[in-house]
């Protein structure tokens, strides 16, 4: 077992019930650099995935040193869960 494989480690990680963290990172399409992936499939496919799904794709890509794809997932996190903003006496 490869203990610094970030693949091996999802799937290590993979809590059962839960769909494997590592399959949508199989495909020949893995990354969105290289014309592999455009940049709007891999905002769609970050938008599919489940809070578990989005947080194990984020940490597989910072494992693997791919910067544009962590970007595009915590900006999808970002989305999913903005900061409260309190204006006044109230929240927003």
């Amino acid at each position: 077992m490869d203990a610094g494989n970030p693949i091996r480690a999802l799937q290590i990680e993979t809590v059962k019930g839960e769909p494997d963290p590592a399959s949508w990172l199989r495909g020949p399409s893995t990354g969105f650099g290289n014309s592999r992936e455009p940049l709007d499939e891999l905002r769609n496919r970050l938008r599919a995935m489940s809070e578990y799904e989005l947080v194990a794709f984020g940490k597989a890509q910072r494992e693997a040193g791919r910067s544009a794809e962590l970007q595009e997932a915590q900006k999808e996190w970002r989305r999913r869960h903005p900061k409260k903003t309190a204006v006044g006496d109230r929240e927003l």
